[in-house]
């Protein structure tokens, strides 16, 4: 394509760069520090950068790589949702959970039916951070987000997976995420747009 913002984002320098500091993820820190043993679900991908950070604010880390079910499922021609079969967990069993970036690769109904399943397993006042890419410069691969230099996050390009990008607009989102409450929003300087819900 002729139009510079549409061009694939070479995973390299250009990723590197564009690392955000996120003040969602430093306001679920720190309401996590005020539960007692605080249960937490990363739905991925997993980085050890990641696990090494929630080690010392969760009794538990619960992960269940959701991005790569979901191309398990995009390869085997199977029905996105097959990939929530892999969401067993107890009612309200967890004080967080990570959500990243995961609905920007779901349509608009997969998107809604993971968040009622989020729903179900969430705590009362139980929270969601919520990551959304930037609208105007697609990366045009998978993208994930590993935590460095505690509450600094760099886009990692996941270019193995099959994962179609979805970009909605924050009224969209918003609409998606209406069975929780949105505490705080923010958009980063690189054009991320960042969420804290949390379970009424």
């Amino acid at each position: 394509m002729s139009n510079a913002s549409h061009a694939l984002i070479d995973p390299g320098q250009a990723f590197e760069e564009s690392f955000h500091e996120s003040r969602v993820l430093r306001l679920f820190s720190e309401r996590l520090n005020q539960c007692q043993a605080p249960l937490v679900l990363d739905m991925g991908p997993t980085f050890g950068n990641n696990i090494h950070f929630f080690a010392t604010k969760a009794k538990k880390l619960f992960i269940c790589d959701m991005f790569v079910h979901l191309d398990e499922m995009s390869r085997s021609r199977l029905p996105a949702k097959k990939a929530f079969q892999y969401l067993v967990f107890p009612p309200g069993h967890f004080d967080g959970i990570l959500l990243w970036n995961l609905i920007d690769y779901l349509d608009t109904g997969n998107a809604s039916e993971l968040v009622r399943l989020v729903y179900k397993i969430t705590k009362p006042r139980g929270m969601v951070v919520l990551l959304a890419q930037d609208l105007h410069k697609p990366s045009g691969v998978p993208i994930a987000f590993s935590i460095r230099d505690e509450c600094r996050l760099y886009p990692q390009p996941l270019s193995a997976l099959d994962l179609p990008a979805k970009y909605r607009q924050t009224r969209e989102i918003l609409d998606i995420m209406n069975p929780f409450a949105l505490v705080k929003s923010f958009i980063c300087r690189n054009g991320v747009r960042e969420y804290l819900f949390a379970r009424p």
